[in-house]
């Protein structure tokens, strides 16, 4: 309570002051450092790859890995590494890195979505795939796409 009473409640910045800052003075409003799709999805693995023990803490302590994923994937975009729209396309890619993750720290009862439980069981039954597809030979079946309404991705990721 001491602390509140000491704060001045006119220090806060005023509404609408943040656009009268000159352009470019934040690092998302720069041209990103990374503007290619495939040095995007290897910075992404790289850092995720690094950071493989924070990212199973979290997942262990029931955060979503899509929650995980999008937090990454807005950090980036803030510290100015990649654009918005590389953060839509390689988003699929950041998510699985994390399921793999969390299957390779032996997580187990790990969340993958924020909503829907339909979407919560396709997720549970890709990873279980991944799983078994990392140590047997037998062929892929094949997984149904569910259709994004805005985003075509590109090819190498269909």
């Amino acid at each position: 309570m001491e602390d509140m009473a000491k704060a001045d409640a006119f220090s806060a910045p005023i509404p609408g002051e943040s656009l009268t800052k000159p352009l470019g003075s934040a690092p998302y409003e720069a041209p990103p450092q990374i503007a290619e799709l495939e040095e995007a999805a290897e910075y992404m693995f790289n850092t995720l790859t690094k950071n493989a023990k924070e990212i199973a803490m979290q997942l262990k302590a029931g955060l979503p890995a899509e929650t995980i994923a999008r937090t990454v994937l807005f950090s980036a975009f803030t510290k100015g590494v990649i654009t918005p729209d590389i953060a839509g396309l390689i988003s699929r890619i950041v998510l699985m890195q994390i399921v793999a993750i969390g299957q390779m720290m032996g997580v187990s009862g790990m969340k993958f979505t924020n909503k829907r439980e339909g979407k919560q069981k396709r997720m549970q039954e890709l990873a279980e795939f991944m799983m078994k597809n990392a140590t047997d030979e037998k062929p892929a079946p094949t997984v149904s796409k569910e259709p994004e309404a805005d985003v075509k991705l590109p090819k190498f990721m269909r």
